[in-house]
């Protein structure tokens, strides 16, 4: 295995390098830290797994030795005195004290406000390859006081952007014990690994252009933020759980530990109702806000596949691992008991191929470190039947400076396996792994052979026989039809590991860059994991491809979109004329294009090449988000808007996850189905605010849709829509108890054209609505805010209604107040000159700061010219839908 990840090595030693210098920003960037109060350690003996539970519950435990039967605790200076006087056996020695000394916050740890630089620094560095994502709030972020404002929970979603979905998902995060330093610093290191080498780490890039990676730095941000202070901080900060230390101890502190919070076996061994010992458990499942918010977001990604009881199919995708400190420990469910789960198998050989990467000692989490009821490992195994491992990494919980690119280099190999085998887990790792796998098979002419060689170590693999190998060039080796087999260097496939060598033949291959994909097989036909390299065909010389891209029905340029060439990995951002030119070898290049508004496209040419031409196709203008629980809300939505003739784009939720902000940002309307009763999570509120931030327009459906307190939306529901409504007036609990968390609502008459007739009442400085109720119960109206001009329809019920051509007029009604469903933008004489000009558009560009340009996001304008864009104005629009933006 020794030469292996000889190239991972050598971006490891890169990646290590960044971390050094960051650090030393870092240092220069932390807060000055306190003292931390006094404490000991000791070592507490017990004699059965039921003493080990209590203990655990009861105390602050940093190690856990079970060859000796104890456990290493930090306690106030008078504990070992009174154990002792209680009959319990108890030791203080010298080397845990040696080993672990009192530390104040080691200097290259930069905060929360460092790591959340350095996470939007990769976005703004690779925007084709990251997405920033908004997944939550912290509990200080909702309850503010004089220890802080709080954080929105952040992640990294990374994968070439241009690559339709589905993908493979591996989901990885940090932090959620606010102490436990070393951990954002791995997740960093994995994410720049990646990213620093597509295009030049074959891995890396076949990595990133099929699979989606998830990266949470820290999870519990507001606990990191006391850690800074020097405190040995575990859980978060919700101080109304009970009277505890303040300033904080090591084995007294307020808050809630997030890691025994999850709501699958919430309550059990390993957990405490104390609410000021370090594993707290809550006052309920999920009752903390960052649970809540990372449990949504999961399940947002993860569709839930497991049936109690029942084996795992062994091609389920996707995988997660949660990043801990300190022990060296892979772990996997469960926690909460000691008996093996259904996948104990699959989980253990997936656990111990991790191992054997980072060198850890491995096993199910409650039999081999201590139980831990309701963690994060076990509601995602539990919950939707993926591989879910916690690694405990280092040695410290302020693990000192020197240590970190150490516990880099261990973990990141180990991480980077996980991603190879997120595409089937429990299959994938039945079969063998490849070792001594060149990071470039060099060079070789067009039209001759060349020879490829590896080892397939069958050792891992279930029967422990290497029983095959092949190769593949430009297309991974499990696409149909592509694989080549290798052959056993000596001539029979019959040890656990063996040499393969094969030749491959150059025909029909351009000169230039192409991957080559190998992967390796037991006797049993257990196919192992990809790995890639590259081979370079001889005969290129510096050349280029130019062109454009361009609407595919209009032929018009399209400014601003990202292309990259593959596999070359050279991007470039198309200028105001559509135009690009990026420079490459001689050979095949396959041109990938993506821009706002549009579907993905590709072409693939020989360079060098000139006049290319990308053309992308116009997306729907609307999106029909299917959120509803039970499956039942689409089919009205789909029938009324086909009876419309309106074309769109149908997202299911249960089938693809939800749609993130990118994905929201391609048009201009989106219908929100939340069926009989849908509920935003924070991440879903997080990514529609930032869709109507950036003009897009939302209408939200459904018998009953919650927006949780808390969120971004409910926040905005709460501050900005104040209606006031001509007509009789009526409270619905509906509306009011359920979407705007509490605040009553009065609505016109049974007229559902009053909107028109008679609009809304202006409440002076937080914005207009208009609301409507229709004879059959059915509620919809239009919400404005006034201080990010958001624009909201609330068409609740309107499956409900009886009548597709009722449907259809209903329907038909909101999306004219949600301004023009097509591509086209509305005109108006903004400034009353008697014409619509190049005036009229710099006076909407001023009101609205995103390229006046862009006819994809259809931004509503002051055409009464009152200073606002208002009701009335959306009055004047549904007027004159038909003639001032046809379809």
């Amino acid at each position: 295995m020794k030469n292996k990840n000889t190239r991972l090595l050598a971006r490891l030693a890169v990646v290590l390098a960044v971390w050094l210098v960051l650090a030393s920003v870092a240092s220069a960037q932390k807060p000055t830290p306190q003292a931390p109060p006094p404490f000991v350690l000791i070592r507490i003996y017990y004699s059965s797994q039921a003493e080990l539970q209590r203990i655990v519950a009861e105390s602050d435990v940093w190690e856990v030795n079970r060859a000796q039967g104890y456990v290493l605790v930090a306690a106030p200076p008078d504990a070992p005195e009174k154990l002792a006087k209680a009959g319990q056996k108890v030791e203080v020695n010298i080397k845990d004290a040696l080993a672990h000394p009192l530390s104040a916050y080691p200097a290259c740890y930069g905060g929360v406000d460092s790591l959340y630089a350095q996470m939007a620094s990769l976005a703004s560095a690779y925007p084709a390859l990251v997405e920033p994502v908004d997944y939550g709030a912290s509990w200080l972020r909702l309850h503010p006081d004089s220890r802080g404002s709080g954080d929105r929970l952040q992640a990294l979603i990374l994968g070439n952007r241009a690559v339709a979905e589905p993908r493979a998902l591996f989901f990885l995060m940090a932090n959620i014990h606010a102490r436990e330093l070393a951990t954002p610093e791995v997740a960093l290191a994995f994410a720049r690994s990646l990213l620093q080498g597509y295009g030049t780490d074959a891995d890396a890039t076949w990595l990133l252009d099929t699979q989606r990676i998830v990266v949470i730095v820290t999870a519990n941000p507001d606990g990191h933020r006391v850690a800074e202070q020097g405190y040995y901080q575990r859980k978060n900060t919700n101080n109304t759980v009970g009277t505890c230390a303040n300033p904080p101890t090591t084995f007294n502190q307020s808050g809630v530990d997030l890691n025994r919070n999850h709501s699958y076996q919430w309550g059990g061994a390993g957990a405490t109702s104390s609410s000021c010992a370090q594993t707290y458990h809550g006052v309920g499942p999920a009752s903390e806000i960052e649970t809540q918010a990372l449990q949504e977001f999961i399940a947002g990604l993860i569709p839930s596949r497991r049936v109690e009881g029942v084996p795992m199919p062994t091609d389920t995708p996707d995988m997660l691992v949660s990043l801990h400190s300190y022990g060296e420990y892979v772990l996997w469910p469960w926690g909460y008991t000691t008996e093996p789960s259904t996948d104990d198998a699959g989980l253990q050989a997936i656990g111990r191929r991790f191992a054997a990467f980072n060198g850890y000692t491995a096993g199910p989490a409650s039999t081999t470190l201590y139980d831990t009821s309701g963690d994060t490992t076990d509601w995602t195994y539990g919950v939707t039947g993926v591989p879910a491992y916690t690694f405990e990494v280092g040695t410290d919980f302020f693990q000192p400076c020197g240590d970190v690119p150490g516990i880099i280099a261990k973990n990141v190999p180990a991480l980077r396996y996980a991603a190879r085998i997120a595409r089937a887990p429990y299959s994938l790792t039945q079969g063998p792994d490849l070792t001594n796998v060149p990071g470039n098979l060099g060079s070789a002419l067009a039209g001759t052979s060349f020879t490829v060689t590896a080892t397939v170590s069958g050792t891992v693999a279930l029967s422990g026989i290497a029983g095959g190998a092949e190769a593949s060039i430009d297309q991974p080796t499990w696409t149909p039809g592509t694989g080549i087999p290798l052959s056993a260097t000596d001539g029979q496939f019959d040890t656990a590991v063996e040499n393969v060598t094969g030749t491959l033949t150059t025909t029909g291959l351009t000169p230039g860059r192409h991957m080559v994909f190998l992967r390796g097989r037991d006797t049993s036909g257990h196919w192992g994991p990809v790995w890639a390299t590259w081979l370079t065909i001889t005969g290129n010389t510096p050349s280029a491809i130019s062109g454009k891209v361009v609407d595919a029905t209009t032929g018009t340029p399209i400014p601003g979109a990202q292309v990259v060439i593959s596999p070359d990995a050279t991007a470039a951002t198309t200028a105001a004329d559509g135009g690009f030119t990026l420079s490459v070898p001689a050979g095949a290049h396959t041109i990938r294009a993506l821009a706002v508004g549009y579907a993905p496209g590709q072409v693939t040419t020989n360079a060098p090449a000139s006049n290319v031409t990308v053309a992308l196709t116009h997306l729907p203008c609307i999106l029909l988000v299917d959120a509803d629980p039970s499956g039942r809300a689409a089919a009205s939505w789909t029938a009324a808007l086909n009876g419309l003739n309106q074309p769109f784009t149908l997202w299911r939720v249960a089938d693809r996850s939800s749609p993130l902000l990118n994905t929201l940002r391609d048009y201009g309307i989106v219908i929100w189905l939340g069926g009989e009763n849908g509920v935003l999570s924070e991440a879903q509120q997080a990514a529609l605010e930032g869709y109507l931030d950036g003009g897009g327009h939302l209408l939200l459906s459904g018998n009953r849709v919650s927006v949780p307190s808390g969120g971004p939306l409910s926040r905005f529901f709460a501050t900005d829509l104040h209606v006031t409504s001509p007509g009789t007036a009526t409270d619905t609990s509906l509306i009011g108890q359920d979407f705007l968390t509490g605040q009553s609502i009065s609505l016109a008459g049974s007229d559902h054209l009053a909107y028109a007739q008679a609009p809304a009442v202006f409440t002076p400085t937080n914005g207009a609505a208009t609301v409507w109720q229709y004879p059959n119960g059915v509620t919809g109206g239009l919400a404005y805010g006034d201080d990010k001009r958001r624009v909201v329809v609330l068409g609740l019920g309107l499956e409900t209604v009886d009548g597709a051509a009722t449907r259809q007029s209903l329907l038909n009604a909101m999306l004219r107040w949600l301004g023009c469903p097509g591509g086209c933008v509305l005109q108006g004489d903004v400034n009353r000159d008697g014409k619509v000009d190049a005036a009229d558009m710099a006076l909407v560009s001023a009101l609205w700061p995103v390229a006046s340009s862009n006819a994809r996001y259809i931004r509503h304008r002051d055409l009464d010219s009152n200073g606002r864009i208002d009701v009335v104005d959306l009055a004047i629009i549904s007027r004159d839908w038909g003639k001032t933006c046809p379809q």
